[in-house]
C-alpha cells in the first residue's frame, strides 16, 4: 500500500505513471493475494493499470491452481503483470503461453553480454520476438551504456531500465524530477 500511496502522489505530476511492485513467490501462492491487491487499489483510488505486479519466472510459474487463478483475477481487473529476470527461470513455452503476462523483463545478464557474446545477442533477439509476439511489452534490465541501448533498439527493444537512465530514487527526488 506504500507503493500505491507514493504512486498516487506522483501521478499528480505524471498522470500516466505506473508503479511496479516486486512480489515474492510465496506471496503469489497466497489465496487472498489478488483480493488484497484489489482492495488496496480501491482504497488508493488509482486505476488498476497504474499497478504492475512483478515476480520472477520461478515465482509466476506454479502448479498451484490458486496462483494462476489469482494472476488471472488481477489481470482481468486491469492490473499489469510482469515476469522479472526473464530467461533465468525454468518456464516452458506452454507455461508462458497460458500466463496473463503484460510485460517481460529481460534479465540483465543477457543484456550485459550483448556487446561481447553473439549467443547473447541471438537469445535477446529471440526473447524480444517471443515477448512481442505474445503481446507483452519487453523491457531490458541493466541498461548501462549507450552502446547497449543502441544494440537493444536494433533488436526491436524500445524499453529499458538501468543506470543509463537513472539510479534508484527516493520519493522526494522523484517528485523533483517529475516536477522539473
Amino acid at each position: 500500500s506504500h507503493a500505491l500511496r507514493d504512486a498516487s502522489s506522483l501521478r499528480r505530476l505524471a498522470p500516466a505513471l505506473r508503479v511496479s511492485v516486486n512480489v515474492h513467490p510465496s506471496v503469489l501462492h497466497d489465496e487472498g493475494f489478488a483480493d488484497d491487491v484489489l482492495d488496496a487499489l480501491r482504497r488508493s483510488a488509482l486505476p488498476a493499470n497504474a499497478l504492475c505486479v512483478e515476480a520472477t519466472e520461478t515465482g509466476i510459474v506454479s502448479d498451484e491452481p490458486s496462483t494462476l487463478h489469482g494472476l488471472l483475477k488481477l489481470r482481468m481487473a486491469g492490473v499489469e503483470l510482469a515476469i522479472d529476470d526473464f530467461g533465468t527461470g525454468h518456464a516452458t513455452l506452454h507455461e508462458l503461453w497460458r500466463l496473463p503476462v503484460s510485460e517481460i523483463k529481460l534479465d540483465r545478464s543477457f543484456v550485459a553480454a550483448l556487446q561481447t557474446s553473439p549467443k547473447s545477442r541471438t537469445l535477446v533477439g529471440a526473447m524480444i520476438g517471443m515477448g512481442s509476439g505474445l503481446g507483452a511489452r519487453v523491457v531490458a534490465e541493466g541498461v548501462e551504456t549507450l552502446d547497449v541501448q543502441h544494440a537493444l533498439r536494433a533488436l526491436g527493444c524500445r524499453l529499458g531500465q538501468g543506470y543509463l537512465f537513472a539510479r534508484p530514487l527516493e520519493l522526494a527526488a522523484m517528485e523533483r524530477l517529475l516536477g522539473a
